[in-house]
């Protein structure tokens, strides 16, 4: 979230960078996480974990997070400050659209977002019966453990492309694309016939989910400014949670009430169609009269 208010221009490529991390973390702990989980317990093994990313986080956050450029009288992009900068940022062309909280519930895109991120949100949820589902196909638990790395590695690659992506197409399209490769990697779940279907299965969910890691913050900064961003995107978070929370269970119950995940899969496998085309229809909202916007919330 930061990262997205300390850019304008090149908002894309700085997510993508900033978010690597989330994508090259996995690669690492998940099969770090299965040998701790065999070694000595899940109880421990979350301790464990939870320890390494406290001493990790906590210190990085405090040191060098900031909430944005002007707390440090500093402009986005590290663009210099000057007389003719300020003519430049004058052409309506040049200013980013501020749009605050109100502004944001009263528009047609807001919503449409909302509703495709929350059905991509249960969807995606359910995806940690992925693991369960491998087992019971006869595959072995570490070179499961082994495939949700590749998960994690495709993840990474598509983060730091994503963000071109992001630079010259239309965010909405490439968030969709990121919908179709998790319909796509299911699909191939449910014809799996071989562990490099499974190695290819995860490869391609890990795909999308770099994308769409990236997509959820640029869509609401490229829609409705900077300026307002926290507030905007968190009225939408407790409801895409929600339904994130509820996809894993989801996934569960039709699991123990017919005997098999495959109805649940194809479940999935609709409701990320759904999202698909909320989020086509999601064009970005008419900018907002600049006499509109309050001075102070101008200068951030």
């Amino acid at each position: 979230m930061p990262v997205a208010k300390w850019f304008v221009r090149r908002r894309a490529l700085a997510l993508s960078l900033a978010s690597l991390g989330m994508g090259i973390g996995p690669i690492v702990f998940v099969p770090v996480t299965q040998l701790l989980i065999g070694g000595a317990g899940w109880r421990k093994a979350w301790i464990v974990l939870a320890c390494i990313s406290m001493a990790i986080i906590i210190p990085l956050g405090l040191a060098f997070l900031r909430r944005q450029p002007e707390d440090m009288g500093l402009r986005p992009d590290g663009d210099p400050e000057g007389p003719s900068d300020a003519r430049e940022a004058a052409r309506p062309e040049k200013v980013e659209a501020v749009w605050s909280l109100r502004q944001a519930l009263h528009t047609r895109t807001f919503w449409l977002l909302t509703l495709s991120l929350v059905l991509a949100g249960f969807a995606q949820g359910s995806g940690i019966h992925r693991i369960p589902y491998w087992v019971e196909m006869g595959f072995d638990a570490r070179l499961v453990s082994f495939s949700i790395s590749t998960d994690a590695a495709g993840a990474a690659v598509m983060i730091l492309a994503a963000g071109f992506l992001l630079e010259r197409f239309p965010p909405r399209f490439v968030a969709a694309g990121a919908y179709m490769g998790f319909a796509g990697a299911i699909t191939l779940m449910l014809f799996t016939t071989s562990a490099f279907h499974m190695f290819a299965s995860t490869a391609l969910f890990g795909l999308s989910a770099g994308t769409n890691m990236l997509c959820q913050t640029y869509l609401w900064a490229s829609y409705y400014g900077r300026t307002f961003l926290g507030t905007i995107r968190g009225i939408t978070f407790p409801a895409i949670l929600l339904a994130s929370s509820i996809g894993a269970p989801v996934a569960g119950y039709i699991y123990d009430i017919l005997g098999s995940y495959r109805p649940a899969w194809w479940l999935v496998v609709g409701i990320y169609a759904a999202a698909i085309l909320v989020m086509v229809s999601a064009t970005p909202p008419r900018r907002p009269h600049l006499a509109e916007v309050d001075a102070g919330a101008l200068r951030g």
